[in-house]
């Protein structure tokens, strides 16, 4: 079987000058490189990455900086995810 859970525990954000912030999981936005490979679902404040097939996705976390108007988007963590 290949379905398998997973909780995504945190979220930091790293910048520029090297100094880094913990980001609420509930602010990130998330998408999987591969839905039938791994998918994300977002429940009350916990997100979980659930394999649901064979082969590799990867999971890209990111959440906006600051006011939406500024159009700073950073990319915060890509979490590799693996099903054999």
């Amino acid at each position: 079987n290949s379905e398998h859970t997973e909780a995504i525990e945190s979220v930091t954000a790293c910048y520029d000058d090297w100094n880094t912030k913990d980001i609420a999981l509930t602010d990130c936005e998330y998408s999987s490189s591969d839905p039938e490979v791994a998918i994300v679902n977002i429940v009350g404040n916990e997100v979980w990455v659930r394999a649901v097939g064979t082969g590799d996705a990867y999971i890209l976390v990111s959440y906006t900086e600051g006011d939406l108007w500024t159009g700073k988007m950073t990319e915060t963590d890509i979490v590799g995810v693996f099903v054999n």
